[in-house]
């Protein structure tokens, strides 16, 4: 277990560190408002705010299988302690 909780440790640093490029990537956008002015920010904004989307996806999916992976390691070790217990 504990070199599973060591990966799911890993993959919410992972996770963290996306939410990290999103929020930069937020901060960027705020600045290339403030300061350009022009009819091509439209689609720049779009494709920026598109990858801010997929970056919080890709993170909640890293969270979400790290929530996975603890679920089905403890419920491996509880079959595996009940094959013990029986034999």
């Amino acid at each position: 277990m504990a070199q599973i909780n060591s990966q799911v440790r890993q993959l919410r640093e992972q996770a963290g560190v996306l939410r990290g490029a999103q929020s930069s990537l937020l901060s960027y956008q705020g600045n290339l408002n403030a300061h350009w002015r022009g009819a091509e920010m439209a689609p720049v904004n779009q494709n920026i705010d598109y990858h801010m989307t997929r970056l919080a996806l890709m993170a909640a999916d890293l969270e979400s299988i790290g929530g996975d992976i603890i679920r089905e390691a403890e419920a491996i070790r509880r079959a595996e302690e009940l094959a013990e217990v029986v034999e």
